[in-house]
């Protein structure tokens, strides 16, 4: 059988069991689909148009994220062998939003992923969608990140309240740890901003890494170098309107433990490296490649 989801005008998303998802709406939705088990993560994006529908050609797909412009967000479990129907997710946790909250941010292909694994063996909370800590990418939520994607859509602070609300049991925030959030853009935006009126004790780290001229082993890496570094610059430094930021120099991250430390005080993480011998031996463990040092 098929599962029918109503949106707020009654009128329905239809997800099978082979996860085909058909938009029956009057909206254009945007259709996820990412292999959460296994944590790899398919940030595989389709624009569904009403009356259109898509597929995932991956086998080991199970979940689904289905978001439109009306603020809201499904989440949906399939199983991988068809044994059982699709289900609609309740991914509701209640959040108080004077509470202590990170965001890392920067361009697309800006070297964040291996700061947030670098966090990540440190015992910062990235969600418990962010993939496997043993990957190379990406290392971000995928329900998190389709919010952040409909930021700049006109919502009121209230309204994108209500919906971080609903999908945040999927990145499972940790009261008793520390929880951050990592986003990236393409472009110089104001979304860093409106996250600072959302989150009032928001503290925001930005990555500032110049284009490489060597050769980049993904496409983001290699979009990154195409781009006038004035305009890239204009992406690693948003706007913030009375939040807490560290400007982070990717470079000097790895190349000085005690400019490390600093970004940990920062972050009130409960580590404090000693020596570069001692920093360096956690570089190589965490596998950073030193090659890819501007």
């Amino acid at each position: 059988m098929s599962l029918e989801i109503l949106n707020s005008k009654g009128l329905s998303f239809i997800v099978d069991k082979n996860n085909t998802v058909h938009n029956n709406t009057t909206q254009n939705s945007t259709v996820t689909f990412f292999e959460y088990k296994e944590g790899y993560i398919h940030y595989k994006t389709n624009i569904l148009q009403p009356g259109w529908w898509c597929i995932s050609p991956h086998k080991k797909v199970d979940r689904i994220l289905i978001t439109n412009s009306q603020n809201e967000y499904y989440i949906i479990e399939n199983n991988i062998k068809g044994l059982k129907d699709p289900k609609l997710l309740d991914c509701y946790q209640s959040f108080d939003f004077e509470s202590p909250i990170f965001l890392i941010t920067g361009h697309a292909g800006g070297g964040t992923s291996i700061i947030v694994k670098f966090l990540r063996y440190l015992k910062v909370h990235f969600g418990d969608d962010c993939g496997k800590i043993t990957t190379r990418k990406p290392h971000e939520s995928v329900s998190i990140r389709s919010w952040w994607d409909r930021l700049e859509e006109g919502h009121s602070i209230k309204e994108y309240q209500d919906s971080f609300k609903k999908i945040l049991g999927h990145y499972n925030y940790k009261p008793q740890h520390l929880n951050m959030l990592k986003f990236i853009s393409h472009e110089a935006n104001r979304r860093v901003a409106i996250m600072g009126d959302i989150f009032p004790n928001l503290k925001v780290v930005s990555i500032v890494k110049p284009p490489s001229s060597k050769p980049g082993l993904t496409t983001e890496s290699n979009d990154l170098s195409s781009k006038d570094p004035k305009d890239v610059l204009l992406t690693q430094l948003p706007i913030v309107e009375g939040t807490s930021i560290f400007h982070l120099e990717w470079n000097r991250f790895f190349m000085d433990y005690q400019y490390c430390n600093k970004l940990l005080k920062f972050l009130k993480v409960n580590k404090h490296f000693k020596t570069t011998t001692e920093f360096n031996s956690f570089l190589e463990m965490i596998g950073f490649d030193n090659s890819y040092l501007n």
